[in-house]
């Protein structure tokens, strides 16, 4: 239920509210290795989300300006470096690997996170490994 949570708070537009979201789910991590779980459980979302980082990063690097750091050579990029990139979507003539309506939001509000977010809710990404956390998700949706 706390990883339910977590995601609705990755779904703010403050900066500080996902790095939130990040501890939790770092804190999350650190008990499902305490207290063990079973291999048919789902993974804890922030490893799924860790290793679809670069890939994601991928999908729109080429249309992202970024005025404080370019991307990390030596650093591997994760879900808090990707929460903390301060860069804007510019206007390009690149053929953009998602030409839907989040891609005409995401260009509206010149805000890659929104990009982010719809590549880790495609259906092969955390839905497929962390159901039970998106099942509690939509009720604190609902609810607010």
């Amino acid at each position: 239920a706390v990883e339910g949570l977590a995601l609705l708070l990755l779904c703010s537009c403050q900066i500080s509210t996902r790095k939130l979201a990040v501890s939790v789910l770092r804190e999350i991590r650190c008990l499902f290795t305490a207290l063990g779980h079973a291999e048919d459980d789902d993974k804890p979302m922030i490893e799924v989300m860790d290793q679809l980082s670069p890939a994601v990063m991928d999908n729109f690097v080429h249309v992202a300006v970024s005025d404080s750091s370019t991307l990390p050579l030596s650093h591997h990029v994760d879900l808090q470096w990707l929460v903390e990139w301060t860069a804007r979507l510019v206007s390009s003539s690149y053929d953009v690997k998602s030409p839907s309506h989040v891609w005409i939001f995401a260009q509206c509000v010149k805000d890659p996170w929104v990009l982010c977010l719809h590549i880790f809710l495609r259906q092969e990404h955390l839905p497929k490994h962390c159901s039970t956390a998106l099942g509690y998700a939509w009720p604190y949706v609902f609810t607010r």
